[in-house]
């Protein structure tokens, strides 16, 4: 992927995307065609909980519209991006949604963002540091997956808490 190609001007591909890509292609595709089930499952709403409970007092969500939706931003002698997760260990999904929210900031603002990545549940912070190559290369392949068919469902353990798990698997 070109590296003068800037994301932040891209629309329709958002931290969505990236977090769905590395979760499943079924549901990167179903997703991006719209649509929407089972917004009522447990793990769904167990994560907005947490999102809204944890570090109430720094929330200062940043939306970009048609990108991406940040947690909350600070700036303390540099740029920071906080992404706050449910689970215990940091997944490839949280990783690469954070990448990409990285890469955005950076495409926007010039500077170099160092992002962090919540999880409440373990009271762990991890740095993260932006990774254009790793973005662009998954942004090729989310292309990729949404211009195609739809994916054949393959069995996987995020299918037992997936909002998609009925459509797949019915």
């Amino acid at each position: 992927m070109q590296q003068n190609l800037k994301l932040s001007e891209q629309r329709g591909v958002t931290g969505n995307h990236f977090f769905d890509l590395a979760s499943c292609t079924t549901r990167l595709w179903l997703s991006n065609k719209r649509i929407d089930v089972g917004m009522d499952n447990k793990h769904i709403q167990i994560g907005i909980y947490i999102d809204e409970k944890t570090k109430p007092r720094l929330r200062k969500r940043l939306t970009i519209q048609g990108l991406c939706s940040i947690d909350y931003v600070e700036y303390s002698g540099h740029l920071e991006v906080h992404e706050i997760k449910k689970g215990k260990t940091p997944s490839k999904p949280h990783y690469l949604q954070l990448l990409f929210y990285l890469q955005i900031m950076f495409e926007i603002t010039g500077t170099e963002p160092v992002g962090f990545l919540h999880l409440p549940q373990t009271k762990k912070k991890i740095e993260i540091k932006r990774d254009p190559e790793k973005v662009y290369m998954a942004y090729s392949e989310i292309l990729s997956v949404i211009g195609g068919e739809c994916p054949k469902p393959v069995m996987i353990p995020i299918c037992s808490g997936c909002r998609y798990m009925e459509m797949c698997w019915a």
